[in-house]
């Protein structure tokens, strides 16, 4: 069953001109990608049906030869897939190492999403946001002390940074701050301000992510 076959009000292009490609799903993302389901099942029931087996962190990793495993999934199928995210990590590759605002530097961390403890790092800039380095600060469970704000500033000293996005990530996959979380920050930018190193973002990376900035919490 093709997305012609699908209820024009639900078919994920027409979504797309209407709304913009931001308001489809992951399941219709990957359904425009498939364009196409089984005898027994549509292309959405066929997207959510992979997505089920390979979680999104998961399914970039796939091969061709896992995802025709699936009922439904040919080669050319598996080939777009894998395809699209490609696509995707050179886009990443491409942006010269600038880091301009939160979601970017969601994507720089996105690995951060699979880690099964919580982890600090810190992205390290230049005046024009230019990655300089990026460092893992700690790791374990968050507390006040983890993110440590002399290892942070230090790292900035030894870099010639001139601004820091600190990002951790919540196993749990709810990026929400903690009171921890809030509490931490508001340590690392007073001390930051005493040094003259700006902290640009705090970004709690989960299954998406917060960032302290967007929220105007910094």
């Amino acid at each position: 069953m093709k997305l012609k076959s699908i209820s024009e009000s639900d078919r994920p292009v027409e979504r797309i001109e209407k709304h913009g490609v931001k308001a489809l799903s992951t399941v219709e993302l990957l359904a425009v990608l498939l364009n196409s389901g089984t005898k027994n099942s549509n292309v959405l029931e066929l997207s959510a049906e992979i997505l089920s087996e390979y979680p999104l962190e998961k399914l970039q990793n796939t091969s061709i030869e896992q995802l025709e495993k699936i009922k439904g999934v040919k080669k050319m199928k598996a080939a777009r897939i894998l395809t699209a995210f490609e696509l995707n990590a050179r886009i990443k590759k491409n942006n010269n190492g600038f880091i301009n605002n939160a979601g970017e530097a969601f994507q720089a961390l996105e690995d951060m999403k699979t880690l099964e403890t919580e982890q600090t790092r810190g992205i390290y800039l230049n005046s024009r946001n230019k990655i300089l380095t990026i460092k893992t600060i700690s790791t374990g469970t968050l507390t006040v002390s983890l993110i440590n704000p002399r290892e942070i500033i230090k790292n900035a000293i030894n870099t010639n940074a001139v601004g820091v996005i600190i990002a951790h990530n919540h196993p749990s996959g709810d990026p929400t701050p903690s009171l921890e979380d809030i509490k931490a920050t508001t340590t690392l930018l007073k001390a930051c301000s005493i040094v003259g190193i700006h902290l640009i973002d705090h970004v709690i990376i989960g299954d998406g992510y917060f960032s302290f900035k967007e929220k105007k919490l910094l």
